[in-house]
């Protein structure tokens, strides 16, 4: 198939190579190669060539999770088979991780932070790279809500709307990237990592109760 590709924009104009170029959302990920390709070799100047290799590298992720996915299933089929006798087990083959939902209440209630940190402990199960990649964007999130939480009420639509993102970006863009959005699984136990965060925020939330001008001090941006 790519050498196809390959033959069919060599006969293409150089007009023609860049309209190709221009609309890349369109195409595959063969026929986006072969069109870099001979357009290095005519030496032309692709504009937006940075944006189609990132459509590339796109779709061989997407090709990468769908592989891995298909492996697991054949994985489950295969047990499924040979313990036929023993009834149906369809967990016993698959990574056992914190949920996506999980991810997304605890970067909601709780922080950022504690979302990367049930991520990260996904990505070390599924012995994936971009651990520390996941805690350092939860922390500097943590950090960011923090600043604006000091800025503006916390109840207010703009602080209300940082938590929202963040946790949207942990739960969905970091979970798609590093985890995968089809990758089956099953789901780990959340009680462990709940507990630690109630033992950690339930203090915190106390003494700012017992001392509220904390509080509006912080807001303030005043320190006494």
């Amino acid at each position: 198939m790519g050498n196809g590709y390959e033959r069919m924009v060599a006969k293409m104009t150089d007009e023609e190579l860049l309209l190709h170029a221009r609309h890349y959302q369109t195409y595959q990920e063969e026929l986006l190669m072969a069109v870099l390709n001979e357009a290095s070799g005519r030496g032309l100047t692709i504009e937006n060539k940075a944006a189609i290799e990132s459509l590339i590298r796109q779709y061989e992720d997407e090709a990468r999770h769908q592989a891995e996915v298909a492996e697991l299933e054949k994985g489950r089929e295969d047990d499924q088979q040979v313990e036929e006798t023993e009834g149906p087990d369809s967990s016993k083959s698959l990574p056992v991780l914190y949920s996506q939902t999980a991810v997304l209440a605890f970067s909601l209630f709780f922080s950022p932070l504690a979302g990367s940190i049930l991520l990260s402990i996904n990505i070390r199960k599924l012995q994936r790279k971009g651990a520390g990649q996941v805690l350092v964007f939860g922390l500097v999130l943590a950090i960011a809500q923090g600043i604006i939480n000091m800025q503006v009420a916390p109840d207010s639509i703009i602080s209300i709307l940082a938590h929202v993102a963040g946790a949207l970006l942990l739960s969905e863009l970091m979970w798609n990237q590093f985890i995968g959005r089809r990758i089956p699984y099953t789901r780990r136990n959340i009680l462990i990592p709940l507990l630690i965060a109630i033992a950690i925020i339930a203090p915190l939330a106390w003494y700012l109760y017992q001392h509220p001008e904390l509080m509006e001090q912080l807001q303030n941006g005043t320190y006494e």
